[in-house]
């Protein structure tokens, strides 16, 4: 939903607590996707399906993500928000298009924060805490 690059350790708090508000405010339930649109960036070299047409409370989420408080000392990302599922990386030509068009359901019902680990060969993505849209709003669950 929204890349804020790096941010320090002890931020961490004052950044789950402004998702919690975000997702108070503009998680309106978990949210049903059709992911029926394959894509390809190639630049990072990514095959990705996605959806034709996003959920609007989606977009809003991510939009209202993306308006972090200058106090954190990050910003966010503000390439065109791509509601998506990576299929594969390191992709180095346009995968061939498929013979019938995808269509998937999918049930968005998770916000997840991730703190990114440079590794050898490549980045492992680190859950920090989740918020789940489907249940009432309250505090996130805080990975240890």
């Amino acid at each position: 939903l929204a890349f804020l690059g790096e941010l320090p350790g002890k931020r961490i708090e004052e950044l789950t607590c402004w998702v919690d508000e975000c997702c108070e405010r503009h998680g309106g339930g978990a949210m049903e996707l059709r992911l029926d649109e394959l894509g390809y960036w190639p630049s990072p070299g990514i095959a990705w399906l996605g959806c034709s047409e996003p959920v609007p409370a989606l977009r809003q989420l991510a939009e209202a993500l993306r308006r972090i408080p200058p106090r954190l000392g990050v910003r966010a990302e503000r390439r065109d928000f791509v509601p998506h599922v990576t299929l594969f990386r390191g992709v180095t030509e346009p995968p061939p298009a498929p013979v019938t068009a995808p269509d998937f359901p999918f049930r968005q019902a998770i916000v997840t924060l991730f703190e990114s680990e440079p590794v050898r060969g490549g980045v492992r993505y680190r859950p920090v805490a989740e918020w789940d849209l489907a249940s009432a709003p309250g505090p996130p669950h805080i990975s240890s």
